[in-house]
């Protein structure tokens, strides 16, 4: 089985129910697969329950008062069965055979334990169809990520067994910003083998970018300074009191 985990806070309802559409009409033949929603909002969120309902997803709900996307997929995946996580963000799209063309890739490629997938971007105004949604209309529909291959946390998948014993998203990171970088770099210290899906490919929804607030990219330029003072000496491979 695979597990979908997700993080969730007073964001775009609709962003969210899009995703979980795309997620839910994912197929591939013997492949089991669960989707995991870590609702952080700062009241509870009937809505995120609903849709959670509509799509079959498991609502996991978050005591933490502080967003962070490190607490939130940690939170999600302590519930998971799955013996693969697959991290993502509630504004990415799926294509139809994102499932396929990844469990197709693990296959050929068994020497490798954390794949990143390429993510793209939609623009404003986009009108996205109903899911599922073929490969070629989310291709025609987005562009490349400026930078090239970032924002590698849009479509993780890291085995179970590893991730726990790590410790998981280092929880220092508050907010968001640099938690993704920091898990493919410890498992490349640990002797991990990281590498990028080459058949497919996820697509970010446009949206206003009105936050962080001040305060709150303080605390996203706190996490920059930490990653890469991490980065620089290398370590350590285990957070979280692991």
């Amino acid at each position: 089985m695979w597990s979908f985990c997700l993080g969730f806070r007073d964001w775009y309802h609709n962003h969210l129910e899009r995703c979980l559409g795309t997620l839910r009409t994912q197929h591939e033949p013997g492949l089991k697969y669960e989707i995991l929603v870590c609702d952080s909002s700062q009241d509870p969120d009937a809505q995120v329950e609903q849709l959670c309902h509509k799509f079959g997803a498991i609502y996991v709900p978050n005591p933490e008062e502080e967003w962070s996307r490190s607490i939130a997929l940690n939170v999600a995946a302590r519930v998971a069965l799955g013996e693969r996580l697959v991290f993502t963000d509630a504004d990415m799209l799926f294509p139809q055979n994102w499932i396929y063309r990844a469990n197709y890739e693990i296959a050929l490629r068994p020497t490798v334990n954390l794949w990143l997938t390429l993510s793209r971007d939609c623009e404003q105004g986009t009108r996205y169809p109903e899911p599922p949604i073929l490969p070629e209309d989310l291709w025609r529909l987005s562009w490349p990520h400026p930078g090239g291959k970032r924002g590698k946390g849009g479509g993780m998948i890291i085995p179970r067994d590893w991730f726990f014993t790590v410790g998981g998203f280092d929880e220092f990171y508050k907010i968001w910003g640099c938690e993704d970088e920091d898990l493919t770099d410890r498992a490349e210290w640990d002797g991990q083998k990281v590498e990028w899906l080459e058949g497919t490919f996820i697509a970010h929804q446009w949206h206003t970018r009105n936050w962080p607030t001040p305060e709150q990219f303080q605390q996203v330029a706190r996490n920059r300074e930490y990653y890469y003072r991490l980065k620089e000496q290398g370590g350590p491979v285990h957070r979280n009191g692991r």
